[in-house]
Order: structure tokens, then C-alpha cells, then sequence
């Protein structure tokens, strides 16, 4: 039975190691923030250098509609990254916790029926029942 405890715990630990290492690693590769900065940056400068240029009200209007293109589209691509990486972690630390009951009920001690429960209490009754 020793063992069998050994193993529950050894089982335990692998499947908690397992789960940190995918709360912190699993969905953080690709694009760093600094590509979001990158592309918000360039869209400033590239709506500063068409507003230097721009002579009407006009002109003005569609470099500012140019510039917030240029931000929601690099906010979007941040938004994506992010909900991606989110949407890998949920399906795998379900799997983790799924892995963990059935460890859990492969592992664990049998749960006596209720006819065993009543056998080896009759047998004890009848035990101290004088002759």
C-alpha cells in the first residue's frame, strides 16, 4: 500500500509541474509587446509626417483617419496575440485537470460496497454474540 502512495504522489507532483509550466510557458512565444510599441510608434510618426504636409481641413481629416487605422489595426494584432495565447492555455490545463481526477481515482483506496460494509459488520456482531 506504501507504494501505491508513493506513486499517488509521485503522479500528484508531475501533473502540478506540468500545469505551472504551462500556465507560464505555453502561449507566450511569438511577438513581444515590443512589436505593438513598434507599430504604434510608426503609425505617430507616419501620421506627423502627413500632417506636416497637409495644407486643409480635409487633408487633416484623412491623416487622421490614416493614423487611427494604422493604431486600431496594431491594437487588433495585439488583441489576436494575446487571445490566442489564452485560448491554448484553457483546452491544455483542462486536460491537466482531467489527468489529475482519473490519477486520482486509479490511485485511490476502493470505497467498500455497501454489502461488504454490512458483511464485516455482521461478522463482528456475531463474533461477540455469546454461544
Amino acid at each position: 500500500m506504501e507504494k501505491l502512495q508513493k506513486a499517488r504522489q509521485l503522479g500528484f507532483v508531475v501533473l502540478s509541474v506540468a500545469a505551472v509550466i504551462v500556465t507560464f510557458a505555453v502561449g507566450n512565444a511569438g511577438k513581444s509587446p515590443t512589436a505593438t510599441n513598434d507599430a504604434v510608434r510608426l503609425a505617430l510618426v507616419e501620421w506627423d509626417l502627413n500632417e506636416s504636409t497637409a495644407d486643409s481641413a480635409p487633408q487633416q481629416s484623412v491623416t487622421a483617419q490614416w493614423a487611427a487605422k494604422d493604431l486600431l489595426a496594431a491594437i487588433g494584432r495585439a488583441e489576436a496575440r494575446q487571445s490566442s495565447a489564452v485560448g491554448t492555455k484553457i483546452p491544455v490545463l483542462l486536460l491537466l485537470a482531467v489527468l489529475a481526477l482519473c490519477w486520482n481515482g486509479i490511485t485511490s483506496e476502493p470505497i467498500p460496497t455497501r454489502r461488504e460494509a454490512d458483511d464485516v459488520e455482521g461478522e463482528s456482531m456475531a463474533g461477540s454474540l455469546p454461544a
